[in-house]
């Protein structure tokens, strides 16, 4: 800062504002123009390839030809795992096309199969735990992990098999209570759950 004394600073400062003004503005635009753009490109095809490869990057997949692997990718239309339909949504759900890796792999291609995000999430391609939703995580940890109705629940850090075992099926347990309240509450609200009296005579 050129300027100890506050006022000058404060001065300074104001003038230096008034004259960037414009650079700011002219920025802004750019910026905005940069944005549309983007969007834009990102709905043609290239784009759509464009960011389909940054994403497998950013989650750790590897692969020599990223250009040929996408070609790839679209020409699958069943999972490699188990044959399901599979299909591409902005929102992830049962069918959605999803590329499983080995995490453990980080110095050479690592992609095992294209398949549908159940597969995916339910780990049945890397699994070695036996126990569907749960598998081995580095540093001696345990994961477990379900899409329920298009929607992903997680949790780690268990110490052992066990532990996770425990939490999946009391996990289950709650979400199939809360399913049948709801169910309860939505027949009562509709009047469609009738309740029975034992009538005296």
């Amino acid at each position: 800062m050129p300027h100890k004394d506050p006022e000058e600073r404060k001065a300074y400062q104001k003038e230096y504002y008034q004259r960037t003004k414009g650079e700011r503005k002219e920025y802004a635009q750019t910026k905005e123009e940069k944005a549309l753009y983007e969007k834009e490109y990102y709905q043609t095809p290239a784009g759509k390839k464009t960011q389909k490869k940054k994403n497998w990057k950013k989650q750790g997949i590897i692969i020599d030809d990223f250009d040929k692997f996408y070609d790839l990718f679209l020409s699958i239309t069943q999972c490699q795992i188990c044959k399901k339909k599979l299909t591409i949504d902005k929102k992830m759900t049962h069918s959605t096309k999803c590329v499983d890796h080995d995490h453990n792999i980080n110095d050479r291609e690592n992609v095992r199969y294209i398949c549908c995000n159940a597969c995916n999430a339910n780990d049945n391609s890397r699994n070695t735990s036996g126990e569907p939703n749960i598998c081995y995580l580095k540093r001696d940890k345990w994961r477990f992990e379900k899409i329920i109705k298009g929607k992903r629940y997680a949790k780690t850090g268990f110490k052992t098999k066990q532990e996770a075992i425990h939490y999946k099926y009391s996990f289950l347990h709650k979400i199939k209570q809360i399913e049948i309240n709801n169910q309860i509450t939505s027949r009562l609200s509709n009047g469609t759950c009738k309740t029975h009296h034992t009538g005296q005579r």
